[in-house]
């Protein structure tokens, strides 16, 4: 294993001071800032163009030239050319989407200085964070490039936000696509490269004798939990010959596939219709992976444990610091204090890498104290998926090797590369790619040739990877699981009902509708627009209110109804 070679120190240090920042490539692509440069926000535009833009019409934003005039193209369909080709366009793409809402609103704001706010335009005077509390306030400033460093405090700065993006949400994801291109990207060949021929991982090969007995679940009340007594058959199971079938565990056989494909597969894909059960799986997967994880392995010393509840990260004293107890005393070095500008400004101190390294510590303490609930915990074994990107080096440095997302057909394919750190040896994707897409801020790239809304989820499966559907479902009642399951076009093929929903204990007719619990009502009632634009109808909203008040007076509680516009 490529990290086992190195430190955990070694390696967090790494993602901090950024060697790989240092290196010119021949991919343009990999040789972008972290912040993006002036040209990227404001391009120079031609005189025409310009004479063109002053006439201020609707769609100017598109009009105007972008950074990239040629985005690479995102291949959906096959395999790609390259692993480098593959983080190269999704990378490509992902900044455009995370620079053009930036590039927009400054350019809104130089053609509008007195402009208001809008739906997509914030003007920034304050935040209530802490820093511009104080007086004089305090933000910290980047610049892409140094030569594009100006700062005097007599002149006045403006302060616009993008409302449609955040772009600190895709600055660490687009980072950790620079530092995935020096490293041996795990996986690629079933990735980028739709291999189907899927093995186990590693470390299920080399011990596949595992302990099942955690997977019989408590039964009963909260007041009255009755534990099973522990089937020693399943103290010492061969996953990879044969895998018992377990009734205690209360799962169906389609969760019961799900589960020995989340545990013995490189890449697993779950398909979770409503109802079935998708984190009720993930959840029993992580205690059978708890219950086998190695016993001598910790996520931090104690002395950096301790360094978090009471370390000195501000004193002159470095090897007296919280510090000391993260890096090794030749890594340790006093930073400067910022030159004083005007004697009005408070003094400032520390750099962004000792705030990157506070984060990852706070954000290590926070971790080690959920070490125990399987849908929290993080340890050497496998990650979760909160804050991938931002923390990459922990997580690289704790040498996870299974990463399980929940939700993964929502989720950006870029987001889930910036998790393939080299330890990595499993991905487990749970979601639906038949209920939502992934989002991207900027809708165009959602559309071909761009495909920002694909998730690889979704690509894999029709790409013919293989992947395991849950097709028990027990939320809805069977007229309405139906509309699901038309059967000139379904939506979900075999999707069927568990036996809870078809007992009129569990799910009882909705009083006053005269057993007709699914019911569709067409009107042809006249629309409105108000001042604002916005749609409404009077007509349905009335009749709305009036069957309401029936449900009401039928004796339905009014904490049961939900009314979705």
């Amino acid at each position: 294993m490529a990290y086992g070679l190195r430190s955990p120190d070694q390696i967090v240090n790494e993602h901090i001071a950024k060697p790989w920042k240092q290196i010119e490539y021949t991919e343009a692509w990999r040789n972008l800032p972290e912040v993006p440069k002036k040209s990227e926000i404001c391009p120079n535009v031609d005189p025409v163009v310009a004479k063109i833009e002053k006439q201020e019409a609707w769609n100017d934003y598109q009009n105007e030239p972008r950074y990239e005039t040629k985005l690479p193209e995102n291949i959906v369909e096959g395999p790609w050319p390259s692993r480098e080709d593959y983080i190269g366009a999704h990378y490509q793409i992902l900044r455009e989407d995370a620079v053009a809402p930036l590039r927009r609103v400054v350019s809104e704001f130089k053609r509008h200085p007195h402009m208001v706010e809008d739906s997509d335009i914030a003007v920034v005077a304050a935040r209530p964070l802490e820093g511009l509390q104080q007086n004089p306030p305090q933000v910290d400033l980047f610049w892409g490039d140094d030569k594009d460093t100006v700062f005097d405090p007599s002149e006045e700065y403006i302060m616009v936000e993008a409302r449609s993006s955040y772009f600190e949400a895709s600055r660490h994801m687009l980072e950790a696509l620079q530092k995935l291109m020096t490293e041996k990207f795990p996986l690629a060949d079933h990735i980028a490269m739709v291999d189907p021929m899927i093995g186990p991982p590693a470390y299920v090969e080399d011990h596949s004798i595992m302990d099942l007995s955690s997977l019989p679940l408590p039964t009963g009340t909260s007041e009255e939990t009755v534990v099973p007594d522990v089937d020693e058959r399943l103290l010492n199971v061969d996953v990879l010959e044969s895998f018992p079938e377990i009734p205690a565990s209360g799962m169906d056989d389609s969760q019961m596939s799900a589960l020995q494909s989340m545990l013995v597969k490189k890449v697993a894909i779950i398909q979770g219709p409503p109802g079935t059960g998708k984190t009720f799986v993930s959840v029993a997967a992580l205690k059978v992976m708890m219950a086998n994880m190695q016993s001598d392995r910790g996520i931090i010393t104690q002395g950096q444990y301790d360094s978090l509840a009471g370390g000195d990260w501000d004193g002159d004293d470095m090897d007296a610091s919280g510090f000391a107890s993260w890096l090794p005393g030749d890594q340790l070095e006093p930073i400067p204090r910022t030159p004083l500008i005007n004697s009005n400004f408070e003094l400032e101190e520390g750099d962004i890498e000792q705030e990157q390294l506070k984060d990852l510590e706070a954000e290590a303490g926070a971790l080690r104290q959920d070490e125990n609930d399987p849908r929290e915990a993080l340890s050497g074994e496998w990650l979760g998926f909160s804050r991938l990107s931002k923390y990459r080096g922990l997580l690289a440095a704790l040498e996870s090797r299974t990463l399980l997302i929940e939700e993964a057909a929502e989720t950006l394919e870029g987001t889930v590369i910036a998790g393939m750190i080299d330890s990595l040896q499993q991905l487990i994707l749970v979601g639906d790619h038949q209920q939502l897409q992934a989002h991207c801020n900027v809708k165009t790239l959602e559309e071909a040739p761009y495909h920002m809304n694909v998730s690889m989820f979704e690509r894999l499966v029709k790409n013919s990877i293989g992947y395991v559907m849950l097709n028990k479902q027990r939320r809805m009642i069977p007229d309405i699981r139906g509309l699901l399951c038309v059967e000139a076009n379904p939506f979900y093929l075999n999707l069927r009902d568990h036996d809870s929903v078809l007992e009129l204990d569990n799910r009882p007719p909705v009083p006053g509708m005269g057993g007709i619990n699914v019911y569709f009502f067409h009107h042809t009632w006249t629309e409105c627009r108000n001042a604002d634009m916005s749609i409404n109808n009077q007509d349905e909203a009335q009749m709305i209110v009036a069957h309401f008040n029936h449900l009401l007076m039928n004796g339905v509680d009014a904490n049961d109804i939900t009314i979705l516009t």
